[in-house]
């Protein structure tokens, strides 16, 4: 998915940052949303939580990829 906006960043240490992220839905183009799911009754999810460490040189992301099934 495209991400639409970076809503904040934080910086847990020099080689660990956690970034909010709002992704574009690929069908409307338009905020994706995410869930509720199974008969929850909460509110859909639009802010995605990703850490991005350091390691051994490289910047890698620490959280899977969102799963729509």
């Amino acid at each position: 998915m495209d991400v639409r906006t970076i809503v904040s960043e934080k910086v847990a240490s020099s080689s660990e940052f956690t970034f909010m992220i709002e992704f574009i839905d690929k069908d409307s183009g338009g905020l994706f949303k995410l869930g509720p799911c199974c008969g929850d009754s909460g509110e859909p999810v639009t802010e995605l939580a990703y850490t991005v460490r350091k390691i051994n040189g490289v910047f890698k992301v620490m959280e899977l990829p969102v799963y729509v099934p």
